[in-house]
């Protein structure tokens, strides 16, 4: 049996004022040879293993699809798997507030307890949504900052995480986890701190060195692992210019880590 791909488009977007951006077909072509009238497939042959494809859902988008009269469409064109779909198969997630998000905040904490439902409004209902068109969904979370009482600069912009809320950061980023896994969302990796050697920007950022960044991931995979959770735990997620660092990253939590993360700016 065979099928008809549907033709390749590409959403073409412009500075000028008013202008809406709209989906026009991309010619697709073989610059150099034809292609060979048979394709060998070597399926004994395994390279690398491709977890997905997908992109961020921040706070401010998830709102936007979330109270859209065009949600059902807009989920529908991203998650579900049909050959008129994207099919996103990953999903990034903010722990915490980004320079995406409605306003600076984080999670409050009284009594041991970690108050999340601020990702009850629109974050979650998105994810859910999103894991009814696509099961298979695998879904990453990363902070931008530590709350600010845990930083060396007292806000959510700038500053390092202080030595002595290594253990109460850890634990917070385990009870995210829990959060959404009663809500039906497993978290499949977390990345330690999103651009850690980014601590000068105007939104909420913190620097995260190979040291503390090992410190953090082994208290973090203690608690994940005795909790029944096996959710990855990544270290560096920054620029690809960066390696050194992220070698750094790894040597120093090699034992605990399980990889790294990278942005492909």
């Amino acid at each position: 049996s065979s099928m008809t791909a549907p033709q390749p488009r590409a959403w073409v977007s412009s500075l000028r004022a008013g202008h809406t951006p709209i989906a026009q077909p991309v010619e697709v072509r073989n610059l150099e040879a034809p292609l060979p009238d048979v394709l060998q497939l070597r399926l004994g042959d395994r390279g690398q293993t491709m977890l997905g494809f997908g992109a961020s859902l921040t706070e401010a988008s998830a709102q936007l699809i979330w109270t859209s009269p065009r949600r059902t469409e807009i989920l529908d064109f991203f998650f579900c798997t049909d050959l008129q779909s994207l099919g996103l198969s990953c999903l990034r997630l903010t722990i915490g507030s980004s320079d995406f998000s409605l306003s600076p905040y984080h999670y409050q904490e009284q009594n041991g307890v970690i108050d999340f439902r601020r990702e009850e409004v629109a974050v979650i209902p998105v994810v859910q949504a999103a894991l009814k068109r696509n099961p298979h969904l695998k879904v990453i979370a990363s902070p931008w900052s530590a709350p600010a009482h845990m930083k060396t600069s007292g806000s959510l912009v700038g500053g390092q995480l202080l030595e002595s809320a290594v253990c109460s950061y850890a634990n917070l980023l385990l009870q995210y986890v829990a959060f959404f896994q009663r809500h039906g969302i497993d978290i499949a990796a977390l990345t330690l701190q999103n651009e850690p050697h980014h601590g000068r920007a105007a939104y909420p950022c913190m620097v995260m060195k190979a040291q503390r960044a090992a410190e953090l991931a082994s208290v973090l995979v203690a608690l994940l692992r005795s909790s029944g959770l096996d959710t990855l735990v990544i270290v560096h997620d920054h620029n690809y210019d960066l390696h050194q660092e992220a070698i750094a990253a790894m040597d120093a939590s090699a034992h605990v880590a399980d990889g790294t993360a990278w942005h492909a700016y």
